[in-house]
């Protein structure tokens, strides 16, 4: 049996902490790797820091889902990440540091370890879902550089 769903980085993809984020769904796998979706970020004392990163998830053998949904696990600190799943597939933000347009009203990021959020009610070959993904640092707490996370997508093969 293989994997039927993959993770991909966003076409604007920036390592740092300037540039476009976002896009559509690019031919990169994400690799299972520490810094693989967000950036160190300097820390503050006194203010909050959040930085913003989109990925994509990819159907990628043949099959029928039903009930897709995407979830946090293993998240090493439970108030720094969270992510949403916005309407279209080629949003951006203007950097890592500035909310995508897509998500700034509502409930947005309201995905976490403790909730997850149904991205598509049926998936085939080539159904892909867009991730908004946010990073939330409180003032004086630190960028845990070994801190891990993973993101899965649970569903039912009919």
């Amino acid at each position: 049996m293989g994997t039927f769903f993959r993770f991909y980085e966003s076409n604007f993809n920036p390592t740092g902490l300037s540039g476009v984020v976002g896009g559509a769904i690019s031919n990169n796998e994400l690799q299972p790797q520490l810094n693989a979706v967000f950036t160190n970020i300097a820390v503050s004392e006194t203010v909050t820091q959040t930085q913003y990163r989109k990925i994509f998830v990819k159907q990628v053998l043949t099959g029928s889902f039903t009930g897709v949904s995407i979830e946090l696990a293993n998240v090493e600190h439970t108030g720094q990440v969270s992510f949403d799943i916005p309407t279209g597939q080629t949003d951006t933000a203007t950097n890592p540091l500035s909310v995508p347009a897509s998500l700034s009203a509502g409930n947005a990021f309201s995905g976490n370890f403790n909730t997850s959020i149904l991205a598509a009610n049926s998936s085939t070959i080539d159904t892909t879902i867009p991730i908004w993904m946010k990073q939330t640092l409180a003032p004086d707490i630190g960028d845990d550089s070994s801190a891990t996370f993973s993101i899965r997508v649970r569903a039912t093969k009919i």
